[in-house]
């Protein structure tokens, strides 16, 4: 989890970065079926909230990571409304 976790964060950071530099034009560098904002925000708050889970193994260093993940969803404008049409409650 928490490799997985710090990926994910790298991932993140690079994201914000080039965000700042080239703004929404990010969203189109990526290959996923349907690669919006939307979509990929959802991805990545999806993964934190499953880190974030009390179902996630225990270790000191996860709130860390959960935290930074959160703070770098809420600076690219992630609100945790939007549910792609395939996952079905």
């Amino acid at each position: 989890m928490l490799v997985s976790a710090s990926d994910k964060l790298h991932n993140l950071r690079a994201i914000s970065s080039d965000h700042r530099e080239i703004g929404d034009k990010i969203w189109n560098r990526f290959n996923a079926p349907d690669p919006t904002k939307e979509h990929i925000l959802w991805y990545y708050g999806s993964l934190r909230d499953a880190y974030a889970s009390d179902d996630s193994p225990r270790d000191p260093r996860r709130k860390r990571l959960v935290d930074a993940l959160s703070d770098l969803l809420d600076q690219l404008g992630y609100t945790g409304d939007f549910e792609p049409s395939f996952v079905k409650p």
